[in-house]
């Protein structure tokens, strides 16, 4: 499956990723590491793993480029996913921001985010092939896989952090479950309220446009310096 043939040319081969004709190496989520986050522990797929990652494809800026790839597998009744994290504070009470680009299938997000008496306030977001989705300062976020192919994810993200998995570990999860009779909630959590939104709803709320990716990235690097620093995002002109 070719993803890309400029600027790089980016080509998928079951688990292997080929840049600019050379093997890309990656790490994995295994199914058995995934049993901390299911709404159903013991409901364990034949597969071994749950998900590929591909990090720094191109870097700039303190940022990277990364693919990850979502094979499409079924816990039960819910959908494949990642495991789900948050991102430290950058600045100024504001968390590290991320952008996901849909490169092949069907994805979900959940967002979450926690208010100041420790419940949840959670948001989800249905994106198709094409569409790029900011996710803003202070959400914790995990993907999921609504097809029957696999879900390739181009993201850029800032590469002075690392991820914060440990709620999601504590609470078996995202604040909700993604599944074949809809979306559950996680009991784990107190949710103040669950709701839906779009792509575009939620990249308009934050003046965020893109197009492709990749391109604009390798193109102007310059452009996404709110990944580093989110006050940027606040700015009046």
């Amino acid at each position: 499956m070719i993803l890309y043939e400029e600027p790089l040319k980016i080509e998928w081969e079951e688990d292997k990723l080929i840049v600019n004709d050379v093997l890309h190496p990656h790490t994995v989520r295994t199914t058995a590491e995934m049993q901390q986050v299911l709404m159903e522990k013991e409901k364990k797929p034949s597969a071994d793993i749950a998900y590929y990652m591909f990090r720094e494809l191109i870097a700039a800026e303190d940022l990277r480029y990364d693919i990850t790839v979502i094979p499409s597998l079924r816990y039960g009744s819910e959908y494949a996913k990642t495991f789900g994290h948050y991102h430290p504070m950058a600045e100024k009470g504001l968390s590290y921001p991320e952008i996901y680009h849909v490169l092949r299938g069907s994805a979900a997000f959940v967002l979450q985010k926690t208010n100041r008496d420790e419940s949840v306030t959670v948001t989800v977001v249905r994106a198709m092939p094409g569409q790029v989705l900011l996710i803003p300062p202070n959400y914790g976020h995990a993907s999921i896989n609504l097809g029957e192919e696999p879900l390739v994810l181009g993201n850029v993200v800032s590469g002075k952090f690392s991820s914060e998995y440990g709620p999601y570990k504590k609470n078996q999860g995202a604040a909700v479950y993604y599944t074949h009779d809809g979306i559950i909630r996680n009991t784990n959590y107190l949710i103040r309220g669950v709701n839906r939104a779009t792509v575009d709803k939620i990249n308009n709320q934050y003046g965020f446009m893109c197009q492709d990716l990749l391109k604009e990235f390798h193109n102007l690097p310059s452009k996404f310096d709110y990944l580093n620093k989110p006050s940027l995002m606040f700015r009046e002109d």
